[in-house]
């Protein structure tokens, strides 16, 4: 959440749900001509309210299910003091805010910003798999002189005794077939 919008995401296992987003035109300090300083900071506050009742509300509609929480914990992001104001305000439902886990300033805003609150945040998610296996990957790959992707590769790979790390998406379908003619000499496999 930063003066230009907010971003939901969620992080469950190894994947990234994409929730709702917007944007947001706060008025800036500036002044406007023949608006008095005081009138300038009322509509600033009252558009800062407006913007941190809306962050609430659509926090409140992602991660509340039958009046309790559907997330084990909330990282708050943002580059300005809004995620702040959101913590400390009353428009956040007060079952939210058990959850909260971190706050993190962040230097971007929408999914660079994501991305850098998960890195900011990996002690936090540290149980998370998708953090793990980024972790798992990042050390590894360091270390390793060669990757392998595809099933092919990766089976001939395996069967060589070759891999020391290997990370398989979950919901990989495949089927093998292993095909022997009658004088069991000649073997045919299928992996599709």
């Amino acid at each position: 959440m930063d003066g230009n919008g907010s971003l939901y995401r969620s992080v469950k296992g190894n994947t990234r749900t994409v929730l709702p987003k917007f944007s947001v035109d706060l008025s800036k300090k500036t002044g406007r001509g023949g608006q008095s300083a005081n009138r300038s900071a009322r509509i600033r506050t009252e558009g800062r309210h407006n913007y941190v009742r809306k962050v609430a509300q659509v926090a409140t509609a992602c991660f509340i299910t039958n009046d309790r929480p559907n997330v084990k914990g909330l990282i708050l992001a943002g580059s300005a003091e809004l995620k702040n104001d959101l913590q400390k305000s009353d428009l956040f439902h007060l079952r939210l805010q058990p959850t909260v886990l971190k706050l993190v300033d962040i230097a971007y805003g929408g999914e660079n910003g994501f991305n850098q609150a998960i890195e900011l945040s990996a002690d936090t998610l540290r149980n998370v798999k998708f953090v793990q296996e980024e972790k798992l990957f990042e050390g590894s790959s360091m270390k390793l002189r060669r990757i392998v992707y595809g099933w092919k590769d990766t089976l001939e790979s395996t069967e060589n005794g070759c891999i020391d790390v290997l990370i398989i998406w979950e919901n990989l379908e495949y089927h093998r077939l292993t095909l022997k003619d009658n004088s069991d000499d000649v073997i045919t496999e299928i992996v599709h």
